[in-house]
């Protein structure tokens, strides 16, 4: 059996040395590194450093570069005038750098180079990787700026406004990505920007001037067919959350870990593949409902949020009946380790 994996991602990568522990033949579709590299920076959080850690011994130890540390982050949420800090160990790393070592740490994975394989599994396959039920209309809007002065001690901050929310963290001592979540795209990114600044008390005295913003869609997403006979998604391609939960890479890392079960699941395929989807969506179902809480503390009185909302409750509308199909039913499998295993079964040793 030979699994192709598509793309070099942190869930792929992952997967890759899933799969590999459990002996499986993984096979690379690309050899090119992450195309993102030096300029798409992620913020993770503690539970994902641990997943790593324990996936890739060394990583962080061996990679002194790879990653300016935090301690805490400093909120100010809703009605909420003084900044709370909350102790919280986390990462602001270059998505590109780290995926290109993880995946330099899978010495024994073949690229493909056209030799003859009957590929039984094709992971994040190109054709139908965008098509995914959307959850709303909302933007983040992203910029790399220059701190006025390093923080000390090192930490993340997030900030409400009347019609958004802001984002900043550290990439070193000298600069940080400023990010904002608006709930529909707008004109100008680097305008809105600035005028969301000239709200900010905790956020705007850290930013210095910056010339170049971008944004990108950031609502949830997830695919209603998240694996089927011959092929299946993780990480994003699966399902996409919302920033603010701050579970982005965690959620793809164990994505990757319970795909690699499902592949190498010795019962019936379609037990599995029903597993694997059920188990995300209850997930997507769970933070849906938690954005839905979080948003409408802060925003309830803009009409664009209100709006937005309303949106991600009519998904989760659509949504809810396809989890109801399993209610009441006990489940056939369980996740253990890298294994599926019948539920009634009991952890052994």
């Amino acid at each position: 059996m030979t699994i192709r994996i598509h793309g070099r991602t942190l869930a792929t990568a992952v997967l890759a040395r899933c799969l590999r522990q459990k002996g499986a033949e993984v096979v690379l579709a690309e050899a090119t590194q992450h195309p993102h590299r030096g300029s798409q920076y992620i913020c993770i959080n503690d539970v994902a450093i641990s997943l790593l850690g324990d996936l890739f011994p060394g990583i962080w130890t061996t990679g002194a570069d790879l990653g300016h540390d935090l301690v805490m982050r400093e909120v100010i949420w809703g009605d909420d005038a003084i900044p709370q800090r909350i102790r919280q160990q986390g990462k602001v790393i270059d998505v590109g750098v780290l995926t290109n070592r993880l995946f330099a740490l899978l010495e024994e994975i073949e690229v493909d180079d056209d030799t003859p394989r009957t590929t039984t599994w094709h992971v994040n396959p190109a054709a139908g990787a965008d098509q995914q039920l959307q959850t709303g209309d909302r933007a983040m809007l992203t910029a790399r700026v220059e701190l006025t002065r390093p923080l000390d001690p090192p930490r993340s901050m997030i900030e409400s406004l009347t019609d958004g929310w802001m984002f900043l963290a550290p990439i070193n001592r000298a600069s940080c990505i400023l990010q904002a979540m608006v709930p529909r795209p707008v004109p100008d990114a680097r305008h809105k920007l600035k005028s969301m600044l000239d709200q900010s008390a905790l956020i705007a005295p850290q930013v210095a001037a910056f010339e170049q913003a971008a944004q990108f869609p950031a609502a949830p997403a997830i695919r209603l067919s998240m694996a089927e006979a011959g092929k299946i998604f993780v990480g994003t391609p699966a399902a996409r959350l919302d920033p603010i939960s701050g579970e982005g890479a965690p959620f793809a890392i164990r994505t990757a870990i319970l795909a690699a079960a499902v592949l190498t699941h010795d019962g019936p395929a379609a037990e599995a593949i029903d597993y694997y989807q059920q188990r995300i969506l209850t997930s997507f179902l769970s933070h849906l409902s938690g954005c839905q809480t979080f948003y409408a503390d802060a925003f309830f009185l803009d009409a664009d949020w209100q709006l937005e909302l309303r949106k991600s409750g009519i998904a989760r509308s659509v949504l809810a009946p396809v989890l109801r199909k399993s209610d009441g039913m006990a489940p056939k499998l369980r996740l253990e380790g890298l294994s599926l295993v019948a539920a009634k079964e009991t952890a052994s040793g």
